[in-house]
């Protein structure tokens, strides 16, 4: 895979594949943009754990059996504009930040596939206007989004949040859950 270790870095990814344990690995501020390729991986696809590692994907697809797509620590933004994430047996995305305002995420195109959830997220700021999150799991009790605790989440405009086996959104603590009524 890419590690990057040195801060003020772009990695941009326009086709090919990367194969090992982790795809991409930000272990310091830099930007990562996936615009087209594949990442399949024994671990995580792409692993965010420092401050200020962003990601956009535009393109490509990630499969993994962890997540495809982790975030942990703080000042993220993070773009999901196309492409596919698929984790074969956890979260597609898990964004665990563990402080009010530590992530933005934003989903306007693109699928995430989960095996137990979808989307995780655990202090982000959700915002989800088109694409599709989707669990793949046949277990009531898991969902394609699982907000445990968030600053705030929007879904609306054309997402598609997707559970034909499991449930759809478990919202535990949100400052604000914004779901556009039918």
């Amino acid at each position: 895979g890419i590690y990057n270790d040195v801060a003020d870095v772009e990695v941009e990814v326009n086709g090919g594949t990367i194969t090992g344990k982790h795809g991409l690995y930000c272990n310091n501020k830099a930007k990562y943009v996936f615009n087209d390729g594949t990442i399949e991986t024994t671990d995580v696809g792409v692993q965010m754990v420092k401050p200020h590692c962003d990601f956009e994907m535009n393109g490509g697809t990630i499969t993994t059996p962890s997540h495809a797509l982790n975030v942990e620590d703080r000042y993220h933004a993070i773009d999901i504009k196309g492409g596919e994430l698929k984790s074969t047996t956890t979260h597609g995305v898990r964004l665990y930040v563990g402080d009010r305002d530590a992530c933005d995420y934003n989903q306007t195109g693109g699928t995430v596939i989960g095996a137990v959830y979808g989307l995780y997220s655990y202090y982000a700021n959700v915002n989800i206007t088109g694409g599709e999150v989707r669990t793949t799991s046949t277990n009531t009790g898991h969902y394609a989004i699982y907000n445990d605790w968030t600053n705030s989440m929007t879904i609306g405009g054309d997402a598609f949040i997707n559970a034909p086996n499991a449930s759809g959104l478990a919202d535990r603590k949100s400052g604000s859950a914004g779901m556009p009524r039918p």
